[in-house]
């Protein structure tokens, strides 16, 4: 969340598009190669981690074994150390992340049972995705364990599917407004918004602020290609923005950067769900705000606080697992992987 305030232009209407891929989306099987290792350590918890006051002492199950062979792709999840927090949660059902994109392709096996709501404010016939891209978000955030070859940040938790954007990928702005709205009054705890808005409106800020209100984590995508534009609802004071890193720490090509960027996480060739039950790579800020989505639905699971108290106390735990970081030249914040395993 932004440590200043700015003054947004509104405008009546625009356009947008969604914070997509540098690369052709392609379809994979579970057998493809990963493009970079994701090999962790398991570390037992330190009780000085911000974690440890609020940790199950008894794991959730043993996942050592479906680590290796599920999520061997997702270099991603190394990143985040996940098999230190999926020992003691997988993601509580009762925490939603609204997935405002080109809708989600409900029928893909990995998302069974999982979606609890589904919206349709774009202009097409279906609420299922055409396009592709918000598949493969919200496969990064919750695609379940089930032995599929990936699975999600938090495989635990459940989807609202809220489509916002046409089946080209661009949307109204009109219409993630609706969809803000219509997440925070049913029961979403992060809102993940993948699509950049190069224009704000009035009804756009007062969504952003009725999420903030209702204690609703809203995390954007910085966007691709447009340095020195202004992304909307990335810039906002009350979001979370995320841009896109390589597996060395390195901005990834085309990623946006600016003073109202807060963080840099995995953007970069990440596996995940596509439509028609596939797979495959993407590559920009759209993939690695899901990651921050799906890691902030963690934190959410583990924290015995609801409502407005939750939201604070999961703001502050996300804050205790940061660090300050030289990314390409740029310091920006980033999850310490070494906190969060110890």
């Amino acid at each position: 969340m932004k440590k200043y305030f700015m003054v947004a232009f509104v405008a009546v209407i625009a356009g947008c598009v969604t914070a997509f891929s540098l690369f052709t989306p392609a379809t994979t099987n579970a057998q493809e190669q990963s493009p970079a290792s994701n090999e962790t350590t398991t570390v037992a918890y330190n009780p000085e981690s911000p974690l440890a006051g609020i940790l199950d002492s008894k794991p959730v199950a043993n996942i050592t074994g479906v680590y290796n062979g599920e999520i061997s792709k997702q270099w991603g999840l190394g990143f985040l150390s996940i098999e230190n927090i999926w020992s003691h949660t997988l993601g509580n059902p009762e925490i939603i992340v609204a997935v405002l994109d080109t809708g989600i392709d409900t029928h893909h096996p990995e998302f069974a049972g999982r979606i609890k709501g589904t919206v349709n404010f774009s202009g097409s016939e279906t609420s299922d995705d055409v396009y592709g891209h918000g598949t493969h978000i919200a496969g990064i955030i919750g695609a379940g364990l089930n032995d599929s070859g990936m699975a999600g940040v938090a495989p635990g938790i459940s989807l609202l599917n809220v489509k916002v954007a046409e089946d080209d990928g661009t949307c109204k702005i009109e219409n993630v407004s609706r969809g803000i709205n219509w997440a925070v009054d049913n029961g979403a705890s992060i809102i993940n918004i993948s699509i950049q808005l190069t224009s704000t409106s009035q009804a756009l800020e007062e969504a952003v602020q009725y999420a903030e209100n209702h204690g609703v984590i809203i995390v954007a995508a910085a966007g691709n290609n447009s340095p020195g534009q202004i992304i909307y609802p990335a810039s906002y004071p009350s979001t979370i923005t995320v841009t896109a890193t390589t597996p060395e720490g390195k901005l990834v090509p085309l990623s946006n950067i600016a003073e109202w960027v807060d963080f840099a996480l995995p953007g970069y060739k990440i596996f995940s769900t596509l439509p028609g039950n596939n797979y495959g790579y993407e590559t920009g800020t759209s993939f690695a705000t899901a990651h921050m989505s799906g890691f902030i639905a963690l934190l959410y699971s583990l924290v015995s606080d609801s409502g407005n108290a939750a939201y604070e106390q999961v703001l502050t735990l996300l804050e205790a697992v940061s660090m300050e970081s030289d990314i390409s030249g740029y310091q920006l914040k980033t999850l310490n992987p070494d906190i969060i395993a110890n």
